[in-house]
């Protein structure tokens, strides 16, 4: 099955740190979803939100963010492989509109897996002996599979069903080489408490 590449439609999304962000319509599909409007109410911060109320950082936005992020970036290697020829195995490297969207989508769906408070639900889980523990991106993926599983959700995103793969494997990359979360013993989310008055540039 291919899907057919028809005209893009986007949606302005108002971000704090980046300004207005265009979004493919397709995004909100998901973006709607009672699977991610859940991380509305899971904060960065765990049990500091109480102390540090203006440190407003849910995974809700955070998610967003990586969306027009990842999105960005794999545009911008896109429009270089249109004007640049690089050659793999005798065939000309490209990427679709359709491959710029699972980027974007990992992106948008890379926490859905999250508990209450963050990492410190993580911790909490791993110390329950009577708990069968998963990794969120473990958790994210078959979240992702449940949008999936919705037929009109799924008509609305037009991927085929190798597309859908592509999107696992970016949330939840199979390699036996690497562990699980390569941040694991990295400091967790650290608040930045500061107001922002400007967007960011995300062009360089």
């Amino acid at each position: 099955m291919v899907s057919k590449q028809s005209p893009l439609i986007y949606k302005i999304f108002n971000d704090e740190v980046y300004g207005a962000i265009k979004l493919d319509e397709r995004y909100f599909h998901i973006i709607d979803t009672k699977e991610f409007q859940r991380l509305r109410n899971i904060h960065h911060l765990g049990y500091s939100q109480p102390v540090y109320p203006r440190a407003t950082h849910t995974r809700f936005e955070h998610s967003i963010g990586v969306c027009h992020l990842a999105e960005t970036l794999a545009k911008q290697l896109q429009a270089q492989l249109e004007t640049e020829e690089l050659i793999f195995k005798n065939e000309r490297i490209t990427i679709t509109d359709n491959e710029v969207a699972c980027v974007a989508i990992a992106g948008l769906c890379h926490d859905l897996g999250y508990g209450p408070f963050s990492h410190v639900w993580k911790k909490y889980l791993k110390q329950e002996k009577n708990i069968k523990w998963k990794h969120k991106k473990i958790i994210s993926t078959e979240s992702f599979m449940n949008i999936c599983n919705d037929p009109t959700i799924w008509k609305q995103l037009n991927l085929t069903e190798n597309e859908r793969d592509l999107i696992f494997d970016f949330i939840n990359p199979a390699s036996k080489d690497a562990p699980v979360d390569a941040s694991e013993n990295a400091p967790v989310d650290t608040p930045e408490n500061a107001p922002v008055d400007t967007p960011k540039d995300t062009q360089h």
